[in-house]
Parts: C-alpha cells; structure tokens; sequence
C-alpha cells in the first residue's frame, strides 16, 4: 500500500513541473519571437 501512495505521490509532483515546463517553453517562444520582432523593426527602420 505504501508502494501504491508513493506512485501517486510521484504523479502528484510530476503533474505541475510538467505544466510549468509547458508554460516556461511557451513563454521562452513568444519572448524569443517578440525579441526577434523587435530586432527585425529596429534594423528595418
């Protein structure tokens, strides 16, 4: 039984880091794509 709660356990602490590696990629790619877009305007004017 204890077994069985510490997978639960390691789901349960697994689950977040995963959503907040999700939301940290996504803020990395606009924050990657907007920096570009920055560059890009500044060297166009």
């Amino acid at each position: 039984m204890s077994d069985h709660f510490a997978v639960d356990r390691g789901e349960l602490v697994a689950a977040p880091k995963a959503k907040l590696g999700w939301f940290a990629g996504l803020f990395l790619g606009l924050f990657t794509v907007g920096l570009g877009g920055l560059m890009f305007v500044g060297v166009w004017q």
